[in-house]
């Protein structure tokens, strides 16, 4: 059940996307250049990638680099990581509460 709710609260088309909302990427790219809100949009496998790989540059340039950087290595991942690949490693870094990063350390933490 986990799987499921990480993908309704994160990432509703997870199975069909291509790695990448390129709607998501657009709009992150003039907030940060024109200064809107920093919202969401990402896709799981754009935020492991962020989370594993890039970092969390947020605003101006550097969120503009971050932004490209997972487009990039989010669509060579797409064609290399399986789906479930993808989703297994990004819900063994993400942040569960209660200073659970993952989901074995999340386990311990809500049910111990």
């Amino acid at each position: 059940h986990v799987r499921d709710a990480v993908m309704a609260a994160e990432d509703r088309d997870f199975y069909s996307n291509p790695g990448f909302s390129f709607t998501g990427f657009l709009r992150a790219f003039k907030n940060n250049i024109f200064g809107g809100d920093l919202q969401g949009g990402s896709t799981i496998t754009q935020q492991y990638v962020k989370n594993a790989l890039v970092g969390d540059a947020r605003s101006g340039v550097g969120g503009v680099i971050r932004k490209a950087k997972e487009l990039v290595i989010s669509t060579k991942m797409s064609g290399e990581w399986s789906k479930d690949q993808v989703l297994e490693s990004y819900l063994n870094i993400i942040y569960f509460g209660r200073g659970a990063y993952g989901v074995a350390a999340a386990s311990k933490a809500y049910f111990n």
